[in-house]
């Protein structure tokens, strides 16, 4: 693509560009890549390019008053575009540091939950070994009780044996 055919708008370029369509549409893009939510990182890291505005010509040569009039009015549409990119690029500088804290307070509140998940563990922990302490404890009387159930039953037989064998001495 020469700069003829980039200053003329025969692929669209010029009126992409002029239109700001080329670079907003691949803002939704950015906002939705990857699968680690577009943060970058060692096993993501940025896509790396360059940024050049108007093609660069090929080879050194003079330029046609129409074209240098274009690129004239091109320079004078982007530098009044720069301060509204500069503003924007301060702008979603300030929206990323405000995810960021975002993020933070949930890993905080996530952090916090998982103290107090493991203090309730620990709670119910102590509640269910005092809870079977009490079953062993009630089953070990249980047990007594029965023994001495046993005990009391066998004694009473032995006293009605002997009452047997004394009313038959008497007898």
């Amino acid at each position: 693509m020469g700069l003829k055919d980039w200053l003329s708008g025969k692929n669209g370029s010029l009126e992409k560009n002029r239109n700001g369509a080329g670079d907003s549409a691949n803002l939704p893009q950015l906002a939705r890549s990857a699968d680690n939510g577009g943060r970058l990182s060692p096993k993501h890291p940025p896509g790396m390019h360059y940024f050049t505005p108007v093609p660069l010509p090929q080879k050194t040569r003079f330029f046609t008053p129409m074209e240098a009039g274009a690129i004239k009015q091109i320079r004078n549409e982007m530098e009044g575009a720069l301060p509204h990119a500069l503003e924007a690029y301060k702008d979603l500088s300030k929206v990323d540091d405000m995810g960021t804290q975002v993020h933070g307070a949930h890993g905080d509140l996530t952090r916090t939950h998982i103290r107090n998940t493991t203090k309730q563990d620990q709670s119910n922990y102590k509640t269910l070994n005092e809870l079977q302490k009490a079953r062993l404890a009630a089953l070990g009387m249980q047990t007594n009780l029965s023994q001495h159930d046993d005990y009391v039953a066998g004694a009473i037989e032995a006293v009605g044996a002997w009452e047997q064998i004394g009313m038959k001495l008497l007898a």
